[in-house]
């Protein structure tokens, strides 16, 4: 392009082309309208500014199934790099290199064929003797693509003394052997000995960039989304309660019938790994979706009667500042006559200790509990006084337990918990549950913890009231029946013989 030429581009045109060349999204919206037709969602923005960073040189994302993830970085993101020629050598790998071979051909595609990108940009392809096969190819511009399966060597790759200096790994895992820790121990290795020694450290201007969907607890992105090396982020499709993060792409009500549709199948683990990024337990996992009784809670209303005692228990948040963390507030009935815990009631969220206190009393109003159980050794400036102090100044009945935590925390979790689920004695109402199963399914590798130690702090508080479930009774049986069945034993016993009397 000649200086007239330049000199006659509109000035709104250029301000676009900068835009386009710091942002991925505008990038792709701008060239890519068809394919990106959507807005971009809260998870996709997040995404975005992890790319655009220069500063941020090893980025890991881990993003739920169906956001279009590969085509927001495997496409845009490259194919901006490519049309500004911002990066020189590209290696886009996944899986297999036909993966990769395949999730590269629409760049190829459109480098020959868009007319819309060579109005814009510089020739793309011009020289026949360029190569642009498809498992390596080179621009006019210099930049290279060199597509590669993982595990495959990428010493050598350099293009004209040129190293990597941008390396996507995406779905790089293989679902069929991440289970084997062999597979998995091999993996990290070629991606720390490997990629990471393939770019130039002595340079600040390469990425990296990990991008897929946990298929494992102790997958390599799991383990990298925990290495502060590496600037991360995790991506759900929706929040604890179903709440959707995409609402233009899924809405909050189709959420709720997808999982509750992997719930009927026995695969809720499933639907955690695959749509909110929770690494689920598998060898060591104590708690397991077909534990997970539910009840309807109107029906619960009608048929329970007396026989149901309530109770209420706050975890507060376990740091110096009560808002930094979460604290959890937990309402159970407990049904001893019938075998049964019911957790009625469940918040989980940052609260500061107003806030506990007006929500705990709000609870045990609307399930009638006149039990507020409270952990006391992590309470710091929450102390005994101000509850009692509170309920006093509000005219409560509330009888207060305090609840000392003792041995480590998921140890106590397991031994309080398990038995009961084990055996079928604990339901759910699934409109609050959501936090609970999740945390219950990652145990004990849960990225929270303050629902399961609630329910375990109800646990320890039934054996400090001494409740204890009654055995189990025939209720058909009639105990009249039971009384003549004794009599008559007793008239067909022999008389004792032999009997010394005073």
């Amino acid at each position: 392009m000649s200086d007239e030429e330049r000199r006659e581009i509109p000035p709104e045109l250029i301000r676009l082309m900068q835009r386009c060349a710091k942002n991925t999204g505008v990038f792709a919206q701008t060239f890519f309208p068809t394919r990106f037709y959507l807005p971009f969602s809260k998870l996709h923005k997040q995404v975005i500014d992890l790319l655009d960073d220069p500063r941020k040189q090893m980025v890991a994302i881990a993003a739920p199934r169906g956001i279009g993830k590969t085509s927001l970085v495997n496409f845009a993101y490259v194919m901006k790099h490519l049309m500004f020629g911002t990066k020189k050598m590209i290696v886009p790998i996944c899986q297999a290199l036909e993966m990769a071979l395949q999730r590269t051909e629409p760049l190829r595609r459109h480098i020959i064929g868009n007319k819309e990108l060579q109005k814009f940009f510089e020739p793309l392809k011009r020289n026949p003797s360029v190569d642009f096969s498809k498992d390596f190819w080179l621009l006019d511009n210099g930049a290279a693509v060199y597509p590669r399966g993982a595990k495959q060597a990428l010493r050598g790759t350099g293009h004209e003394e040129t190293r990597p200096d941008l390396i996507v790994l995406d779905d790089i895992e293989d679902p069929e052997q991440v289970n084997n820790p062999t597979y998995r121990a091999d993996l990290k290795r070629w991606l720390y000995e490997t990629v990471l020694n393939a770019v130039n450290r002595d340079r600040s201007d390469w990425k990296v960039v990990f991008i897929g969907t946990i298929l494992h607890e102790d997958s390599l992105l799991a383990n990298t989304l925990e290495d502060s090396a590496w600037d991360s982020i995790r991506l759900e499709l929706c929040d604890e309660n179903w709440k959707s993060n995409w609402p233009e792409f899924m809405p909050t009500e189709k959420i709720k019938r997808m999982a509750e549709d992997f719930r009927r199948r026995g695969m809720l683990d499933s639907f955690y790994r695959e749509y909110r990024n929770l690494p689920i337990a598998t060898e060591d996992q104590q708690f397991t979706q077909d534990m997970f009784r539910t009840y309807d809670e109107g029906e619960l209303l009608k048929t329970a009667g007396r026989a149901l005692e309530n109770f209420v228990i706050v975890d507060p948040a376990k740091t110096e500042s009560l808002t930094a963390d979460f604290s959890a507030i937990l309402g159970a009935g407990v049904d001893c006559q019938h075998q049964r815990i019911y957790v009625r009631d469940l918040i989980r969220r940052r609260m500061n200790p107003m806030d506990i206190l007006n929500e705990a009393f709000a609870m045990c109003e609307r399930l009638k509990a006149r039990t507020l159980g409270y952990e006391v050794t992590s309470l710091h400036e929450f102390a005994s006084y101000p509850i009692r102090n509170e309920i006093i100044k509000r005219g409560l009945i509330i009888n207060l337990v305090e609840l000392k935590a003792t041995q480590d925390k998921q140890a106590r979790i397991t031994s309080a918990l398990t038995p009961f689920y084990r055996q079928g004695h604990v339901y759910h109402n699934p409109a609050v549950c959501g936090p609970l199963e999740e945390e219950l399914l990652c145990h004990p590798r849960s990225r929270y913890d303050d629902c399961k130690d609630a329910l375990a702090h109800l646990v320890l508080m039934l054996d400090e009231m001494n409740r204890f479930f009654m055995p189990e009774q025939d209720e058909n049986a009639d105990p009249e029946l039971e009384y003549r069945e004794l009599e008559e034993e007793d008239r067909e016993e022999e008389p004792l013989v032999g009997w010394r009397t005073i």
